[in-house]
């Protein structure tokens, strides 16, 4: 495991990570944590485009939250039930 990977609040966090950087996109995690929606805080990934997007939700079997902001989409765990 790589030390981006550690402190991850869930496992679900360690596995979007992964799966992120499995797919070479770059998951921002603590230190450089996303707030979104819901209170949340943790890693996301950054995207501009509709494909990439398209890659990051094929890329994991995670359940996802996304916010559109302006022109890209932030993509990140959804830890609601």
């Amino acid at each position: 495991m790589s030390q981006s990977h550690r402190g991850c609040s869930t496992d679900t966090d360690t596995q979007f990570i992964a799966d992120m950087e499995a797919a070479g996109f770059r998951a921002y995690d603590h230190g450089h944590t996303y707030g979104g929606r819901y209170n949340y805080k943790g890693p996301a990934v950054v995207v501009n485009h509709l494909d990439a997007f398209q890659d990051v939700v094929r890329a994991t079997d995670v359940r996802l939250m996304i916010d559109q902001l302006g022109k890209g989409y932030v993509v990140y765990p959804s830890h609601r039930r």
